[in-house]
């Protein structure tokens, strides 16, 4: 089982946390990226390591590791590397949503660097879950309420075959300039996904 990294940035966290399982994550090691540091609080959560410029906190918590405002890396990112530095290799990334569009991105970016370290992330958030894959075989389980949206990350996935879901293919090429993959649904207990080459976008999304 891979070492497992939680990381608190500075997003929008629905105040009541329902959607964070508190004991999961407490056996885990914890990373705050700036004012993500307020949520683990909120959750009663000492973290191992707090990091970032904190320019959006305004002020800089004790212990925390501090780095300029001009820099190269966002927060999020100097947390990630800290993770993968020490060791772990999966992901799970809370307050990442929310705020502006940029950040948002950024955050989404910052999977695709997961992916090329050989680990994998996810950014989760009361109602949305998403993720970079790269190439190879996928289970996922159906949530309940959540739609099933694929988006190549990649220039072209190949070879992308889809089951266990509302819409299904078999060996079909997807491009990053159209977006066929949108609004699927898991009619299963699991899809099955698998492709050939590339990086696939993944996002589950609560239906309202």
């Amino acid at each position: 089982m891979m070492k497992k990294c939680v990381i608190f940035t500075g997003g929008q966290i629905d105040d009541d946390f329902s959607f964070i399982d508190i004991d999961d994550i407490k056996d885990t090691y914890i990373i705050c990226a700036d004012s993500g540091c307020i949520y683990a609080e909120k959750l009663g959560i000492k973290p191992d390591l707090i990091i970032g410029d904190y320019d959006s906190l305004g002020f800089i918590p004790e212990n925390g590791i501090i780095f300029p405002v001009e820099k190269d890396d966002t927060d999020l990112m100097l947390a990630i590397k800290e993770g993968i530095s020490s060791g772990y290799k999966c992901f799970d990334i809370y307050g990442a949503f929310g705020g502006r569009l940029d950040h948002l991105l950024g955050n989404i970016q910052s999977l695709g660097y997961i992916v090329e370290q050989e680990c994998n992330g996810k950014l989760i958030s009361q109602n949305e879950q998403v993720e970079i894959l790269p190439k190879g075989q996928y289970e996922m389980l159906r949530k309940n309420g959540y739609s099933l949206s694929l988006f190549s990350y990649s220039d072209k996935v190949t070879g992308l075959t889809i089951a266990g879901t509302m819409y299904t293919a078999e060996n079909i090429e997807m491009d990053s300039s159209f977006p066929i993959g949108i609004s699927n649904k898991i009619t299963s207990d699991k899809a099955y996904i698998s492709f050939e080459s590339g990086r696939l976008l993944v996002i589950q999304s609560k239906l309202f």
